[in-house]
């Protein structure tokens, strides 16, 4: 399975979706009649019904990529797919702070 996202895989379609948008909008600044509010709200909704379809694909795909690989046993396939899926590891470090409440950033004052 692809490290793709699927903005990424389907930005060919998304593209003029977005620069149909993109018009809809400095039409409507520079003329804001309802004509032009009702045009913008229209590619609005278009361009969010074809994004949360091309999630929803993406995502069933992923998903049936994921319940393959752990019917046939491979786990390696599998995990690679589920952290696909779960994006990147963040790990974050709270600071240590002084009694006063200020964060230490003196790395040799940590260790005292």
């Amino acid at each position: 399975f692809s490290n793709k996202d699927w903005v990424v895989q389907n930005e060919t379609a998304l593209s003029p979706l977005l620069e149909e948008k993109k018009r809809s909008l400095i039409n409507y600044k520079k003329k804001p009649l309802q004509s032009s509010k009702d045009r913008l709200q229209h590619t609005k909704s278009v361009l969010q019904q074809e994004s949360r379809r091309f999630a929803n694909e993406y995502c069933s795909i992923l998903c049936s990529a994921i319940q393959n690989a752990a019917d046939m046993g491979n786990t390696k396939v599998m995990y690679k797919n589920i952290r696909v899926a779960l994006g990147p590891n963040i790990t974050k470090i709270a600071p240590l702070r002084l009694e006063t409440c200020k964060p230490i950033t003196d790395m040799t004052k940590q260790l005292e």
